[in-house]
Order: C-alpha cells, then structure tokens, then sequence
C-alpha cells in the first residue's frame, strides 16, 4: 500500500464515521417524530408511514368508537365510524348506492370535515344535513343526505384520490370542499417530491428516499426552505405569488374531475380561529398575509421578536398560511365557476358579540362552532338545493 493510499484511507475513514454517525441521528429523529415506527431505524427494513409518500392514500382503518360530551346537548355522545371498503368513514352507516329520492351531498377534506373532537351529532355535516332537511319538508319529496368524507390529514392530494377512488361512485348530487390549513407544510414537500421523482435524477431519489434517513432529512429540509421562499415573496401588483403554482397544481385537478363528471361542486372557505385583520394588515388578502410573513421571517432573521404587542410572531405562520391558500383555493375557484361560500365574516361577528366558545383548537370547531357554520353553508345551499330537486322532481313525472 503507498503512501498515497494510506492518505485516502485515513481522509475517507473520518468522512465516513461521520455519515455513519448523522444517518443514526436522522434515523432516531424520524424514529421519534413518527410514533417510534421501528421502520425508521432499520430502513431500507420495515414499515415506514410518511406524509411524501406517493403511492396515495392506503387502507384507512376505522378506530373504535370515541365518547365526547357535548355542551350543546348537555350529554355524552358517540363518535362511531364505519369501514366501506378501503375507506373509513366518519358518522352512521350508508349505502354505496343511492337511494331513489335522495339528494346527496358529500362533504372533502381533513380532521375538520371529520369533527374528530366531538360527536357524531356535534359534526357540522349531520347539523347541515338536518337543517337542509327542515327547509324542505313542506316543499319537496326528496330528503338529503350528508356523507362525512373527512379524515385526518387529509389535503388535496389525498382528496383527489378519495374523489376518484370512491367518492365518484357514491354518485353525489353536491361535492363541498372544505380544508386549507393541511395544505400549509406537508402537502408542499409531497409535491415537490413528486417533481424530484419524475426529474433526471428521480431513479436516485427513489433509491435513497425514505432508505437513507440523513438523504430524506437532507432533501426534506431543503424543500422546506423553498417552502418559505413560496409564501415569503411578495408578488408585484397584478402578478400572482410563487406559491400559487404549487395550489394550482394539486387543487385544480379536483376541480376538473368534478366538471368532466358533471358533478357540481362548492368551495367553504376553511374557518380558524384567528383575526381578520392585525397590525393594520387586512388578514384575508394576498397583500396583507404577504407582508405579515414577510415581517415574521425579517424579524426570526434578525433573531429578535416580530415587534410589539399587535405584532406578528413565528407562531403566525401556519395560520397566515392557511389563510393565502384559502385566498388562492377560492380564486381557482371563482375563475373556474364553481361557487365560493365565506363563513368568516359570520364568524368573527360571533366571536366579537360574546358567547360560548366557537374553537377548541385553531382549526377544530365546538359544538356551537359546528352549528354556526352549519348554518352559513345550509342559507348559501338552500336555494340551489331547491332548485336541482324541482328539476329532478319534475324529471321523474315527465318519465313516469
């Protein structure tokens, strides 16, 4: 061996103890961050859950019956699901086949479809389903049927599969898309991850990611910080932000599914707990959520506070997140026709007057929190409602 290979070896044997030593960290993080799936420490070994992959949604397994107290009816209640087929679905049992004289709307999106800290009574679907039913008993002979679509984690990605899966063959008269906030971290990396796959280099990617937990750690990492990049650049006047490309790209397909099925959709704008306007920035357009991250991410990089008492912190981000991607999901919308209900007005009039609690967290609702945006979904549908029944009521007559 020459001296020239003595000096590779010691070079490389560091390096080496060193990669050794940060894919073990990589892998007791994940390890850690994901319930302790022992997948993560034997990789390329077991069973490894994570949020990129592509493979789309699995079997979703229902969990057992929950009891949640209900301050709205002063009792305890059940939360029961049940399986069809691959999916799990949140409320009481329903056939895949529709019923003759049924109006059914199926309601998309993530934990705050599903309601999955209050009972099936307190869910926002079954409060709909019965105010829908009480505007048309003395009009009509049809009944509605809500169907919850909601799970946990769900974003747009999963959706379309769920739509396209199963969701399409349930054959509902009415589609109500409801989530915003899942689309703030996860849904972002998932989807650059899917352009990485498909690139020049996608058979190395495949190879490495979710095997190799320092290479995962490393190009997730990096994802997140274009992530910051997409919200934190402000668009000039009449242009559209960075991030709008990536909305475009998940939320659209949704859109154009629904229309070459001749299935009508309406779009709710997702409610959270947080204020229409700060600081003198209007908390619901494109500007103003611009320019409230871009004082966080200036004030995180001068390593201080974001200012004063009215001031934005870091804990401000996912909701002004969630409020661009609930700006941009309905623009889609509107461009593409499809109609556009806004529950947050209703419910900052609600909070400001007093009573009784409307959130239990920033995206989950109480029970009354449920029955209000019930409410605004049920006086924006009524009329439309009303009108579809009319035609197929007097479809059925011409037929018969």
């Amino acid at each position: 061996m020459t001296g020239l290979h003595k000096k590779i070896i010691f070079t490389l044997i560091p390096l080496l103890v060193l990669l050794f030593l940060a894919e073990t960290a990589c892998r007791i993080k994940y390890y850690l961050l994901h319930d302790m799936e022992l997948g993560y420490l034997i990789a390329p070994f077991g069973k490894r859950t994570h949020y990129s992959d592509l493979k789309g949604i699995k079997i979703d397994r229902c969990p057992e019956p929950q009891e949640f107290y209900s301050p709205c009816q002063g009792e305890i209640l059940i939360k029961s699901f049940f399986q069809l087929g691959e999916r799990c679905w949140a409320g009481e049992p329903f056939s895949r086949e529709k019923p003759q004289g049924v109006y059914r709307i199926l309601l998309v999106g993530g934990s705050s479809v599903e309601c999955c800290l209050v009972s099936n009574e307190d869910t926002w679907g079954e409060l709909l389903e019965k105010q829908l039913n009480r505007s048309l008993v003395d009009s009509c002979r049809y009944r509605v049927e809500v169907i919850n679509g909601g799970r946990v984690t769900r974003n747009a990605y999963d959706i379309k599969h769920l739509l396209i899966e199963t969701g399409f063959s349930l054959s509902p008269d009415l589609i109500v898309y409801y989530e915003a906030y899942n689309e703030t971290n996860s849904a972002f990396v998932t989807y650059r991850m899917g352009l990485i796959a498909r690139g020049w280099s996608g058979w190395l990617h495949k190879l490495l990611h979710l095997n190799s937990m320092l290479y995962t750690y490393l190009v997730e990492k990096r994802q997140f910080v274009m992530l910051r990049r997409q919200y934190l650049t402000s668009p000039a006047p009449g242009s559209r932000p960075p991030v709008a490309r990536f909305v475009e790209s998940n939320f659209t397909p949704i859109l154009e599914s629904c229309r070459r099925r001749g299935v009508p959709m309406v779009y709710v704008q997702q409610v959270i707990d947080y204020p229409l306007d700060r600081a003198g920035l209007n908390l619901v357009c494109m500007e103003g959520l611009s320019k409230g991250l871009q004082r966080i991410y200036e004030s995180q990089e001068r390593g201080g506070k974001a200012g004063g008492k009215e001031e934005f912190t870091i804990s401000d981000v996912i909701p002004l997140r969630q409020r661009m991607i609930n700006y941009l999901q309905s623009e889609i919308c509107r461009k593409h026709q499809f109609q556009v209900i806004d529950p947050l007005p209703a419910f900052e009039q609600a909070s400001s007057s007093g009573g009784p609690s409307l959130f239990t967290d920033l995206v989950h609702k109480t029970c009354y929190g449920n029955r209000l945006l019930a409410e605004v979904i049920s006086e924006a549908l009524q009329d439309r409602i009303k009108l579809k029944i009319t035609a197929l009521e007097e479809k059925t007559t011409v037929m018969k």
